[in-house]
């Protein structure tokens, strides 16, 4: 997995916009994708290259961020949203080096509205004068706005897609819905790829073997299902085909 990821990282890093993309947010076109594990997986990669990085739990939903750390989640970004407290204050150390949470804090009644604050913009302004790097976690686009709202706010947005799960037509509908506000969008990260049905993807495809005992498997996969096969690709967005077949991406 690691391996999978500083692939990931590389191309971050190569890209166009390079050191520039310094807020990225991950969303995915629909639920159950990795997204989350991906993030934290992410966030990692970058700090063992030396960067402080940042994972904000913007998913005002379902926040998992925190449990994955093991951390408190009392206080968080719909805390600092409503106030005029020093987001610094509110990051969180990790047992990972040079890596932070900042975390969900209670679930509000109007996510969407929340984030859609003059201050949501003012917090990630703040936080980008003391991180390298900034992951935003973001609920599935295709379900809620609340990452459409987010998205015109960072340097980038990263789609993960669940290979084998995804519907084309669903991936097809995210990318149109980000282009649709114009949001930056750096790729897709193709996530969960099993590579015994010997298929061949051309392009910036790197394979690698996934083990996701670090972090735990979703929620309802049992134990023997953690044990999987992982595909991470950087690739351009036109690299996902818009075909309308809803055959499984």
């Amino acid at each position: 997995i690691s391996e999978a990821y500083r692939g990931v990282r590389t191309a971050l890093t190569l890209s166009a916009r390079g050191p520039q993309q310094k807020t990225m947010l991950l969303t995915s076109a629909g639920p159950r994708e990795g997204k989350t594990t991906t993030a934290i997986n992410l966030a990692t990669v970058l700090a063992f290259s030396g960067a402080r990085t940042l994972i904000v739990d913007a998913d005002l939903r379902k926040p998992r961020v925190h449990a994955s750390f093991n951390l408190p989640n009392k206080k968080g970004l719909t805390n600092l949203i409503v106030g005029e407290d020093d987001p610094v204050e509110f990051c969180q150390k990790t047992q990972v080096d040079r890596v932070d949470v900042l975390t969900s804090g209670p679930i509000p009644p109007n996510p969407s509205e929340l984030l859609g604050r003059p201050r949501m913009r003012e917090i990630l302004r703040r936080l980008r004068d003391r991180y390298d790097h900034i992951i935003v976690d973001t609920p599935p686009i295709g379900a809620v706005t609340d990452a459409a709202v987010i998205a015109t706010m960072v340097d980038g947005v990263i789609l993960v897609v669940h290979a084998g799960k995804t519907r084309r037509q669903i991936v097809s509908r995210g990318i149109e819905q980000l282009r649709y506000i114009s949001a930056p969008i750096i790729g897709v990260i193709l996530n969960n790829l099993h590579l015994g049905r010997g298929r061949y993807y051309p392009g910036y495809y790197h394979y690698y073997y996934y083990y996701a005992s670090h972090y735990g498997a979703e929620d309802g996969e049992s134990k023997k299902s953690k044990k999987s096969k992982v595909a991470a690709a950087a690739a351009e967005v036109p690299a996902v085909s818009p075909a309308l077949s809803g055959e499984p991406a």
